[in-house]
């Protein structure tokens, strides 16, 4: 899903100063220095033998004393664009042990998770889960291109899971061997559809204590029959607002817009002929232009510093690109206070905040072509923070509801 990763620094992705590498450094009785440190060498050293994987789940490289997990980040408020995740190596847990038991998570018996990130909780190995869960579920699209027929239910449960995680809401039982979570999927029938899992008899190194063992409703099937005897009440669904007021976009408030994020930092996610009818007296912009519309390469991520640098470097184009992306934000206001349901209410896990999607439709067509992130302040004015490719942006607004009807379709 995403690129190859080019930084050789672990600095260039992550927070040195995040939560989980103090956590990390905490368990292993290092200091936050000591143990970056630990982090980035273990990091050089999988790009140089060339062990460092990189795939749709995140970054994964080992070190002496854990397995790292590099996740996408989805807080854009934040300048890391991946966030840390691990998993001790049973010696090191058997160390740290007693450290351990003073920091249960889960709901249930307290049992300790290292990780927030479903496919590495549990085991997924020759299962075929993500089929097993879409057969079950109401008929929805669950794939962005024919290359991949789950990316958006791949990306809803990961997020799901690391939002029930981090709500205490992953159930395990007192004898601690079974274990489920409330997908927030419903069938045909509107049944709620639960993915349950049992220990893992694969005791090989690193593996993961648990196993994954289906998808169920409550009382039907084995499993269905299970979940019920274990738990009482049944796993709750994730929470993401308090009130319904919450998913209103407030049209009478102010939207500021972070506009050199987005025309300098993030235009490589401007429409290319939004870019040449703002940039056209610009012979050097539109050969840039021009080179990435017929360029195969599709990151082309030094040409668009180059074309964010002109922008950058020049008042008279940074006003133009910044006028006309403001020209298409309005459009977008005028839209939403026109029907209050074009503004797409979605949730970004590591900022741990609602947000607003609004249709950016940069050709006046009704086709919208991305959309702004938009967040509340404290005061309740709005910040626009950023935009998002039309696919990204419904993997986001999934998290909270269905798209059957919207504007933001894939």
């Amino acid at each position: 899903m995403y690129s190859t990763i080019k930084e050789n620094k672990l600095e260039m992705l992550i927070d040195r100063n995040s939560k989980s590498v103090f956590k990390l450094a905490e368990l292993m009785q290092m200091d936050k220095k000591e143990m970056f440190d630990a982090l980035s060498a273990a990091y050089q050293n999988a790009i140089e033998e060339n062990k460092l994987n990189n795939d749709d789940s995140g970054i994964y490289f080992k070190t002496d004393f854990c397995d790292v997990l590099l996740v996408r980040n989805q807080d854009f408020s934040s300048y890391a664009d991946y966030y840390l995740t691990f998993k001790l190596y049973e010696k090191e847990k058997a160390v740290q042990s007693n450290i351990q038991n003073q920091k249960k998570i889960s709901s249930n018996d307290n049992n300790y998770i290292e990780y927030d990130n479903l496919e590495t909780f549990a085991d997924f190995t020759n299962t075929l889960y993500l089929e097993e869960i879409s057969s079950l579920a109401k008929k929805e699209k669950w794939s962005l291109n024919d290359d991949d027929k789950y990316a958006v239910l791949r990306n809803y449960l990961q997020y799901t899971f690391y939002k029930l995680f981090h709500e205490d809401k992953i159930c395990i039982n007192p004898a601690n061997n079974f274990a489920a979570f409330n997908t927030g999927l419903c069938t045909s029938s509107y049944d709620t559809i639960y993915m349950c899992f049992t220990v893992n008899a694969n005791q090989r190194d690193n593996a993961p204590k648990w196993k994954y063992a289906g998808v169920c409703t409550p009382a039907h099937s084995k499993l269905g029959k299970m979940l019920v005897s274990h738990f009482n009440p049944l796993p709750q669904k994730a929470e993401y607002f308090k009130n319904k007021q919450d998913i209103i976009y407030d049209t009478d408030k102010t939207l500021h817009i972070d506009i050199d994020h987005i025309i300098i930092e993030r235009i490589n996610r401007l429409p290319l002929n939004f870019l040449k009818q703002q940039l056209f007296q610009n012979e050097k912009a539109i050969n840039i232009i021009n080179t990435i519309e017929i360029s195969k390469n599709a990151n082309n991520t030094e040409l668009y510093e180059k074309l964010g640098n002109i922008i950058k470097t020049s008042t008279q184009y940074y006003q133009c690109l910044a006028n006309g992306f403001r020209s298409v934000t309005d459009r977008a206001l005028k839209i939403v206070n026109w029907n209050n349901d074009f503004s797409v209410p979605c949730y970004h896990p590591k900022g741990k905040a609602m947000c607003f999607l609004l249709p950016l439709d940069f050709n006046g067509n009704g086709k919208p072509e991305a959309a702004l992130v938009v967040s509340k302040t404290v005061s309740g004015n709005y910040i626009g923070q950023t935009i998002l490719p039309i696919e990204q942006a419904y993997m986001d607004a999934r998290l909270i509801k269905s798209m059957e009807i919207s504007w933001l379709s894939i």
